[in-house]
């Protein structure tokens, strides 16, 4: 097994002018966007991951359950699921196509 002492990312420079780079890149923008976003909207509320499964899961309607989290976890609120769903629509509307 080769392992390589170089991180990942110095693999694929930055310019690097390839189709399949460029797609990732295209990708990874709205994801980006989306964890800041939760970050910013939700990091400080004490969520866990099953908080925000519930909240993605729910907001693009891949999930039909409950928005209760066993304690003592934080549970999700109706407002918070509107807030997402609105985000979603306007920057990310293909959470929204499911």
């Amino acid at each position: 097994v080769l392992v390589s002492s170089t991180p990942p990312q110095q693999h694929l420079p930055e310019e690097a002018p390839t189709a399949w780079s460029d797609s990732v890149r295209r990708q990874a923008r709205p994801i980006s966007k989306l964890f800041a976003f939760l970050h910013d909207e939700f990091g400080s509320r004490g969520y866990t991951d099953t908080a925000f499964d519930r909240l993605g899961g729910i907001a693009s309607g891949f999930l039909r359950t409950s928005m209760r989290s066993r304690g003592p976890y934080v549970s999700v609120s109706p407002a918070d699921i509107e807030k997402l769903r609105a985000w979603y629509a306007g920057e990310f509307p293909q959470m929204l196509e499911i």
